[in-house]
């Protein structure tokens, strides 16, 4: 095979393959920050937080969420 077809055959499974790499790895990222989220909230709920800090934390968190998009 001609040693410039390796190159085109690389680089034609490359782009696709980091394409795809980059969409799992923020699928997993928002499943991630989403999961903590969620359970830092509950934690903070079990160990009797005011409802102030309650909102305190659960609007960072959110803006926290909202900026890593």
């Amino acid at each position: 095979m001609n040693p410039n077809a390796w190159w085109c055959l690389g680089a034609a499974l490359l782009v696709p393959g980091l394409f795809l790499l980059g969409m799992l790895m923020q699928w997993l990222e928002t499943h991630l920050v989403r999961d903590l989220l969620a359970l830092e909230i509950e934690n903070a709920w079990h160990s009797s937080r005011s409802a102030d800090e309650l909102e305190v934390l659960v609007s960072r968190r959110a803006a926290m969420l909202l900026t890593s998009r």
